[in-house]
């Protein structure tokens, strides 16, 4: 593996982004039934709702590989990588989707903006992550 990024860095980008995965479904599900989805595209919540069980998967990746990492153990960064590539690959199925169904022009900017910055920033990480 490169060393060109500290390794505390990467086991906090890593807690980081596995709570915050965490946290956005733990809002997403409290949250829902007081959301108006009336000006997303048909099947929205069926897309989203799709990524829960591969999010739930990545975070007990970034969670264990973080712990792994931080004790020294290779099999840290193996399991990085693994993170990282189901992090880049549902990133990405989110960013098609965004653009596919003008997520970034109104009246869906407004979320759309925030997906796309989140999947973004996933997509970015899991870049900077494929190198540690």
């Amino acid at each position: 593996m490169f060393d060109f990024i500290p390794l505390n860095v990467v086991i906090g980008l890593e807690l980081f982004y596995g709570s915050f995965i965490a946290y956005f479904w733990i809002n997403f599900f409290s949250t829902l039934k007081d959301k108006d989805f009336s000006h997303m595209p048909e099947g929205y919540l069926l897309h989203e709702k799709s990524f829960v069980w591969p999010d739930a998967i990545i975070v007990v990746l970034l969670f264990a590989s973080a712990a792994l990492l931080w004790i020294g153990n290779p099999l840290g960064e193996r399991l990085s990588l693994v993170a990282g590539g189901m992090m880049l690959f549902l990133g990405v199925i989110d960013i098609a989707y965004e653009y596919a169904n003008d997520m970034y022009k109104a009246p869906r900017a407004s979320m759309g903006d925030f997906m796309g910055t989140i999947s973004l920033a996933v997509v970015a990480l899991t870049i900077i992550n494929q190198f540690i």
